[in-house]
């Protein structure tokens, strides 16, 4: 919004679709932060408790998103279309170039992420660097670079909707289908 601000004097976009981003969000925080509290609850011959909490959420999590997927493309998708004159430019690739361009990123990020993969273990150790920040911040960052350079762009390019949704899909997606 930053970066489309210093651009375009005002920026417009969904409440429908914000709602619904925000909504996901708030469930992903709190489906994250139950087994969490479970953790720190004293509670003698807890067992398999905890896992068995995490597997659950987990579980519906999954579920969760897979219907906001449903609601927003199929049963309430005209909440989130925009008109015909909003629309702003068509396409400049076909399908098939489009999908041919899709694999061939699709095998470079492969061959990108196995030596990223390879060479984390040396710089984590001349770094100092410790596991949970390598997963949580090193590996977080790099992997959502190219969505957070789109997001950046599509607000340069005015539509904030486009930038807000990569931005809190990418979000939703860590949220809610990496446990």
């Amino acid at each position: 919004m930053f970066v489309g601000g210093l651009k375009h004097k005002e920026q417009k976009f969904s409440p429908n679709l914000a709602g619904l981003n925000s909504t996901m969000l708030l469930i992903a925080f709190m489906s994250i932060m139950i087994p969490s509290m479970f953790h720190f609850v004293p509670v003698e011959h807890r067992g398999n408790d905890e896992h068995t909490l995490s597997a659950v959420v987990s579980i519906l999590l999954i579920g969760t998103y897979l219907l906001s997927m449903v609601f927003s493309l199929k049963t309430h998708q005209h909440l989130f279309k925009e008109s015909e004159d909003e629309k702003k430019e068509k396409p400049h690739w076909s399908r098939n170039f489009s999908i041919a361009v899709l694999i061939l990123s699709t095998i470079a990020l492969a061959l990108v992420s196995e030596v990223f993969v390879g060479q984390i273990e040396t710089v984590a150790h001349q770094f100092g660097l410790t596991e949970l920040f390598i997963g949580a911040v090193i590996v977080a960052v790099v992997g959502n670079a190219a969505e957070h350079i789109g997001a950046v762009f599509f607000a340069l390019k005015n539509d904030i909707e486009l930038s807000i949704n990569v931005t809190a899909g990418s979000s939703l997606q860590i949220a809610m289908l990496d446990r």
